[in-house]
């Protein structure tokens, strides 16, 4: 590999770009990025980079390319409505990410908000795919009266 690290394995699978399937060898590793494609896979399938206009052109579609830089690393969330969280228990609130995640598949809720601690209403950390846009948050009301989440 480019920066000398071991292959652990290479296969071939079909890898879906925009809809479309190409079959072509892949590399696995353990990179930070979700997936790198080489000059082999851009020159087999004749693909064009516009630089100026950050796309990646494959056949007649493209893929608007984001630098690392430009991602977003926390995003507020939302609940999609307003929940009542009866005293004593815990349950799953559907919530919304407030932003883009760029080309996250799995995301970290963590509660940021003390206000609503010092309510008595917690909320569990834990690992989510927001791709739906909807993302359930776990969330416990301590308190020996209901509570209400907006």
């Amino acid at each position: 590999m480019a920066d000398r690290g071991l292959i652990s394995i290479s296969v071939t699978l079909p890898l879906k770009i925009i809809g479309e399937v190409f079959n072509h060898k892949l590399v696995i590793a353990d990179i930070q990025v979700p997936i790198v494609l080489g000059y082999d896979f851009l020159f087999e399938y004749e693909c064009k980079i516009d630089v100026a206009e950050s796309k990646l052109f494959i056949g007649g579609s493209s893929v608007q390319c984001l630098l690392e830089s430009d991602l977003p690393r926390v995003c507020r969330i939302s609940t999609m409505e307003s929940a009542i969280v009866p005293a004593g228990t815990e349950m799953i609130v559907q919530a919304r990410v407030d932003g883009k995640l760029g080309y996250s598949t799995m995301a970290v809720i963590e509660a940021a908000n003390f206000k609503l601690s010092e309510k008595g209403v917690f909320v569990a950390r834990s690992v989510v795919d927001p791709s739906s846009g909807k993302v359930p948050s776990p969330v416990v009301n301590i308190y020996d009266h209901f509570c209400r989440m907006y």
